[in-house]
């Protein structure tokens, strides 16, 4: 998990210039409570989810 992470944050400061990470970080928290939460999440409802899941693994 811990790689998982680390891998994703790694990418993520790679595709965005520094000086958005506050912000751009803000934006993803947000953008998670309401549109992807881990609890009640509606599959079709995440624009992100809808476009890049993968069959097994999403209920």
């Amino acid at each position: 998990m811990v790689k998982n992470v680390e891998k994703t944050e790694k990418d993520l400061k790679r595709l965005f210039p520094e000086e958005k990470w506050n912000k751009l970080h803000l934006q993803i928290i947000f953008y998670g409570r309401e549109f992807c939460p881990a609890r009640g999440h509606k599959l079709d409802f995440c624009i992100i989810c809808t476009k890049y899941r993968r069959r097994e693994g999403f209920k």
